[in-house]
């Protein structure tokens, strides 16, 4: 009894021992990794092993142009939402803080980037990867290795170095290393990444190291190949991809041989990638890569064969094997007909490989940027913009030119807006060059017309749908949501009493003074809808025509912005979509069809110059330069064509602007806003025509929101918008003026008066209007109460943990501390702490961590963290969305913010 009294105190006591964190040999040691293994990596890997399987079972492998070398590479979507995925970061944190000499830390580091790495997160992955390559020099360690570096393993090296010149085979150790793996994993990253050097130096490196085993050799030259590939140098990629064929395994020999004929495909030779593709077909080996073949090779088929490709095609589509794949085949078909120029099919069978096309988003991507390609070609630029706006929504990872993409799709969107702006405003040109009477003739005969047409429309509507109603007793019900057509008649009842009331998004999160605008706003369109029942067209017509600009002075007014609207198209086929005759057809338009002299006719002309020069029109170009030179001798475009040196002197004059600039933002990091909106005055004021000029009004306008100058900051901006459309900052300063007026509106509670009315209150009781001279030394009126501004509530807004600190707290010691909360809380966490002050308040916003329901977990935690209650009730944490935070520094009214935060977070 007492030999086992003492002999489990020994056990207790060994076991004790053996969990320290700090490193030993022997038992201890023992015991150290035996229980980060069990208790903390063993878990995190089975989670891993899982979550990947849950995806590999369920989705198909997603790629774009080239199918992934690595499976599942580009499935991100996907293993975002791996439940199992979310699990492993507290792993593999626990036995990086808790075990960390344990010889498991860099596998449950590299096992965490894995993780990363699948699901998009990038950076995070590299962190991982980076600090195994780094911190696990040549993957040995004594914890590792029972009696650390075995002599048989370090002489193993030296002869590899020394005498074969050959790799090493890595050897059946106690313990896998993980630092190998952890090399291939971060070229991927870095490949994925964009940053082909860091890539490339690594893989050298690699390559050069004897002491880097065989066993992982062959990924590491698919990474080369991936490489290559990114960086589309098709040709090297193909000679290191042809000799993998020789060594691959079988279960990967079809997914080479297909990437390899892809690599062909890009490399214009389609012979050796059909020849390629039909080896697949007798390999037979890989279902899901024969099919992708036979797809390939239906896309391949030349316009001659392409109806008997269709037949096919459409053969396959009707067995019910390919059901989960049908979207494929659908895009192939389409494809195929598109070769034979019948793209009304094509359009047909492309869009049924979109609609399909639920487990596959890639497909829906290739689909509709096809039918926007094919409407581009065809210069029918409105519907192609339709499509190209729907594929840039769910544009893929693996997509090579997504930049491109997005700027072609950006541009066609903007097109086809200007095109229906263009369209709105020459149907109004068109009814002023009327009289008065006969344009309310014609309104009252369009509206007429309109009307009769809605109602047979509704007529037609509500006979399908009694037709079509469906009876599940044999009875009619008497219930009205039973009865299709009795739904559509009320309707079309309601829409005829209230009108179409705009739907007021998250209205419960609002408060009441919300929810009594929309009230305001239903009423009032009630009043205006059925005003509009009560009297006939003829009286419509009044209505309307009275808004319409037929005195001279309006109607030039009204021309010119016509005029920059057509400048805007010819801009887009200039210099967007290099559509040369289009381009100098609208530059045409602003001079020719107009009387009003445009604002910018010297660039309209300079840009007909150009193009004429670049058609081989030389005597158009003629007309162009001496128009120049009579209408505008002093302007910057005549200057280019008659003085050759004029472009340096302009080039140099930019480069003093630029290194101005910087001078004048150097004072602003400094806070000297007044001197910052003087230099700014001066430099435009010396500068009229430079191209920096709206780059230094967008500083100036920042200033004045430092000030709470709202007048000034509002006429900074509106002299922007009106005066540089066509610079860099204009879609900023656009956006800051629209959000400003709003802000404005909402501040002086003015929603029940006339606009006159509200023009005076403005006037008199502007907020935020503060004398300059005076604005370092004295309280302005916002500062002395809170504004009655107006915060929005949209959960999916990128959004900051907000703190609000007393003014007499030390912020940058305060600012370490909770940066140290968070690592501990989270070392993976990829965050940024900001330092913001305002006139009453000075805050801290934790970046970088948009999702709300995270920013709220983190100022949770904070405020709860025992090493944050020094500061007692010095800090204030909330949350607060990006657009909100802009409002809170123009408005500096917290108080109200945190209302509104207690009531809606």
């Amino acid at each position: 009894m007492f030999l086992k009294k003492y002999f489990v105190w020994v056990v207790l006591l060994l076991i004790v021992s053996g969990c320290s964190n700090t490193k030993y040999k022997g038992f201890r040691q023992t015991v150290t990794n035996f229980t980060a293994y069990y208790n903390t990596y063993f878990n995190a890997k089975y989670k891993f092993r899982l979550g990947y399987k849950e995806v590999a079972n369920n989705n198909p492998e997603y790629f774009y142009q080239f199918y992934p070398i690595f499976p599942y590479d580009y499935n991100t979507d996907q293993f975002k939402n791996v439940a199992k995925f979310k699990e492993i970061g507290a792993k593999s944190s626990k036995i990086f803080t808790k075990k960390k000499n344990s010889k498991w830390v860099d596998d449950a580091l590299l096992v965490n980037g894995k993780r990363f790495y699948y699901s998009g997160e990038l950076d995070s992955a590299i962190i991982q990867f980076d600090y195994i390559v780094t911190n696990f020099e040549r993957g040995y360690r004594s914890t590792h290795i029972k009696s650390g570096r075995p002599k048989k393993l370090i002489a193993d090296i030296n002869y590899a170095k020394k005498r074969s010149k050959k790799p090493i085979s890595e050897r059946k150790l106690m313990h896998k290393l993980a630092r190998n793996e952890a090399i291939v994993w971060l070229v991927r990253s870095y490949i994925r990444k964009g940053n082909y050097y860091e890539a490339q130096r690594i893989i050298s490196n690699a390559e050069a190291d004897l002491s880097f085993p065989i066993q992982y050799r062959a990924d590491l030259r698919k990474t080369q190949v991936l490489l290559h590939m990114a960086k589309k140098e098709y040709k090297p990629a193909i000679d290191i991809i042809n000799p993998m064929l020789e060594s691959a395994q079988k279960k990967e020999l079809s997914r080479l041989r297909f990437i390899l004929a892809q690599l062909y495909e890009a490399d214009n030779d389609k012979f050796k990638a059909v020849g390629q593709y039909n080896r697949i077909l007798m390999q037979n080996d890989n279902e899901a890569i024969v099919f992708e073949t036979q797809m390939r090779m239906a896309e391949l088929a030349g316009a001659g064969q392409a109806s008997a490709t269709i037949d096919e095609l459409k053969a396959m589509a009707r067995k019910g094997k390919y059901l989960d794949r049908i979207e494929r085949i659908y895009y192939a078909i389409g494809i195929s007909y598109a070769k034979l120029k019948d793209y009304k099919n094509a359009e047909l069978y492309l869009t049924k490989a979109a609609q399909n096309a639920n487990k596959n988003p890639n497909i829906k991507f290739m689909a509709f940027e096809r039918i926007g390609s094919m409407y581009f070609d065809a210069k029918n630029y409105k519907p192609s913009a339709k499509y190209y706006d729907s594929a840039n929504m769910i544009i893929p990872a693996s997509y090579d030119q997504k930049e491109e993409f997005k700027q072609k799709a950006k541009y066609l969107i903007e097109l086809s807006k200007y095109f229906d702006s263009l369209q709105k405003n020459d149907s109004i040109l068109n009814l002023v060059s009327l009289s008065k009477k006969e344009a309310s003739k014609r309104i009252a005969k369009n509206l007429a017309k309109e009307k009769k047409n809605k109602e047979n429309e509704n007529i037609i509507a509500s006979t399908k749908l009694e037709a079509t109603k469906v009876e599940t007793t044999g009875a009619r019900s008497n219930w009205y949501f039973d009865n299709p057509s009795q739904i559509e008649n009320g309707r079309i009842a309601f829409k005829k009493k209230f009108g179409n009331i705009k739907r007021q998004e998250n209205w419960k999160f609002g408060g009441s003074s919300v929810m009594a605008e929309e009230s305001q706003n239903s009423k009032e369109n009630s009043e205006k809808i059925s005003s509009k029942e009560d009297i006939d067209t003829d009286e419509i017509s009044d209505i309307m025509i009275a808004d319409l600009p037929f005195e001279e002075e309006k109607k030039s007014e009204f021309i010119r912005s016509t005029q920059g609207i057509i400048h805007k198209i010819a801009q887009i086929f200039h210099y967007e979509i290099n559509d040369v005759p289009e381009a100098i057809l609208y530059y045409k338009m602003i001079l020719n069809r107009f009387k009003v002299k445009y604002y910018q006719e010297e660039e309209v002309l300079y840009a007909l110059y150009l193009l004429s020069r670049e058609n081989g029109d030389f005597a158009g170009s003629e007309v162009y330069q001496n128009a120049l030179a009579q209408d505008y001798p002093e302007s910057k475009f005549n200057k280019l064509i008659s003085n050759p040196n004029y472009a340096k002197d302009l080039l140099k004059e930019n480069e003093v602007a630029e290194n101005k600039y910087k001078q004048i933002f150097t004072s602003f990091d400094l806070k000297n806003y007044k001197k910052v909106i003087a230099q700014c005055d001066q430099f435009i004021a010396e500068n009229k025509d430079n191209p920096l000029v709206p780059k230094y009004k967008l500083l100036k306008a920042l200033c004045h929101t430092r000030f709470y100058q709202f007048d000034e900051y509002l006429a900074t901006l509106k002299d922007l918008n009106e005066n540089h459309t066509n610079s860099d900052e204009y879609p900023t300063a656009k956006e800051w003026l629209e959000y400003a007026l709003k802000v404005n509106r909402d501040s002086l509670k003015v929603s029940n008066q006339k606009e006159e009315d509200a023009l005076k209150v403005r006037e008199n009781e502007n907020l935020f209007t503060s004398n300059i001279e005076n604005a370092e030394n004295q309280v302005t009126s916002i500062a002395k109460e809170e504004a009655n501004v107006n915060f929005f509530f949209n959960a999916n807004a990128p959004h900051l943990s907000l703190i609000r600190i007393d003014g007499t707290e030390n912020i940058y010691q305060i600012k370490r501390d909770i940066e140290n909360v968070i690592f501990e809380m989270e070392p993976n966490l990829n965050f940024e702490i900001q330092i913001h002050r305002g006139s009453k308040s000075q805050y801290l916003t934790v970046e970088r961590v948009n999702k709300i329901f995270k920013c709220l977990s983190i100022s949770e935690d904070l405020r709860n963290s025992p090493k944050l209650a020094k500061y007692n009730d010095a800090l204030e944490f909330s949350v607060i969305s990006k657009p909100n935070f802009d409002l809170l520094v123009i408005s500096g009214s917290y108080k109200k913010y945190f209302e509104f935060y207690k009531l809606n977070y």
